[in-house]
């Protein structure tokens, strides 16, 4: 493994350090939060623009826990996934630290290992935050970082499956992952049958292949996410999605970098016009095409969030929830995740803590800016509870 470090000490920028916001942006959308420690997130393996999108928004470290090779194709998503040692120097160049472990090679410990845990830890005590901490599919990230929650004393050692399960992870149902959390936290359950994620083509090893989204409201139905691209098309159709929902408005800007041309048209494969705005025709062409079906319900501005626009889309959600498993996104994933949960609550009689509480598992915290209480308001009205 290697370690670059963010440009020789102290100095310049890095006098303060970076606070990743409470909700997700379209820069990490791709990340689940670690429940305890807002400053660290993990996920699957990146491209290369990606990392770009992790300097963007602010990350100071990233690591990778496992050795990879590079390659264009990855899990039926397409692009430039570079291997585990480029990714360090890349990252070093942009002056983030990097760490690459090679957990179950050579000098390393095996993965699911208690010292595999004590290296990984000790990695994130020392390296400075936000961190994105990935594995080849964000599985084996979370369960360590979870694991390091508790061994901090940040989380109780009762509350670990509970948290992993709100990050869309069945640990319980996987022999080496339960006997790891029981190994390290003391927790100590029997193996279950699989009970999350069943409505997917492959059960959780679909939500493990496309791991840009987040399993909504603690139930099978309705999976998260910001902006799907065009090279994820075959990865969604894998993993058994029926309908894509966006809840985007014709025209919004994409994921744009500093060193992009403004306007001007953007290679971030986000159906995107020759002024790098998102194209609605052109998602659900791509969606159709591909055998799945595509609703468009447009909430926009401030006024994103109004009963008026849940009512005009309710409909629309409902049948697209009786087809079978939803893929529902906006720009970030914050609207799509608060009618998601609109629309959960009222039919299963939820009230808005659990709204609440589960829009933060998705990397919604929506009680702590300002600007949120229009959501929260929304859902007040919606839930009525």
């Amino acid at each position: 493994g290697g370690e670059g470090g963010g440009g020789g000490g102290r100095g310049g920028n890095e006098q303060v350090p970076s606070q990743l916001e409470p909700v997700l942006s379209s820069y990490y959308r791709f990340a689940k939060p670690v429940v305890g420690s807002p400053q660290i997130v993990t996920g699957g393996r990146l491209t290369l623009r990606e990392l770009f999108y992790l300097k963007e928004a602010g990350f100071r470290s990233i690591i990778s826990m496992f050795n990879m090779s590079a390659t264009t194709e990855w899990k039926g998503m397409h692009g430039e996934f570079h291997s585990s040692d480029e990714q360090v120097k890349i990252a070093t160049d942009l002056g983030m630290h990097a760490v690459n472990f090679d957990l179950g090679g050579k000098d390393f410990p095996p993965p699911f290992s208690l010292e595999a845990v004590g290296a990984v830890s000790k990695a994130v005590e020392s390296l400075p935050q936000p961190i994105y901490l990935h594995c080849h599919v964000g599985y084996t990230a979370s369960l360590f970082a979870q694991i390091h929650m508790v061994t901090k004393g940040v989380r109780s050692p009762s509350m670990i499956y509970n948290d992993t399960r709100g990050l869309g992870w069945d640990y319980q149902s996987n022999t080496a992952s339960n006997a790891l959390i029981s190994s390290s936290t003391g927790c100590r359950r029997p193996v279950s049958p699989p009970s999350m994620e069943q409505d997917l083509a492959l059960g959780e090893d679909s939500y493990l292949s496309y791991y840009w989204v987040h399993r909504v409201g603690d139930m099978d139905g309705f999976y998260n996410t910001g902006q799907i691209l065009e090279t994820h098309i075959d990865a969604i159709v894998a993993a058994g999605y029926k309908t894509v929902i966006s809840f985007r408005d014709d025209g919004e800007p994409t994921t744009r970098l500093p060193s992009d041309p403004s306007p001007g048209p953007l290679r971030n494969f986000e159906f995107s016009d020759a002024e790098g705005n998102w194209v609605l025709a052109k998602e659900a062409q791509a969606i159709r095409e591909a055998g799945l079906s595509f609703v468009s319900a447009p909430v926009s501005g401030v006024n994103s969030f109004t009963a008026k626009d849940f009512f005009t889309h309710e409909t629309s959600i409902a049948a697209a929830e009786a087809r079978g498993p939803v893929l529902a996104h906006c720009a970030t994933g914050y609207r799509s995740i608060v009618y998601l949960l609109a629309y959960l609550g009222r039919k299963h009689g939820l009230c808005l803590s659990w709204a609440i509480t589960e829009g933060m598992k998705a990397g919604f915290r929506l009680e702590e800016r300002q600007e949120d209480s229009r959501a929260i308001n929304f859902l007040k009205e919606m839930l009525n509870c």
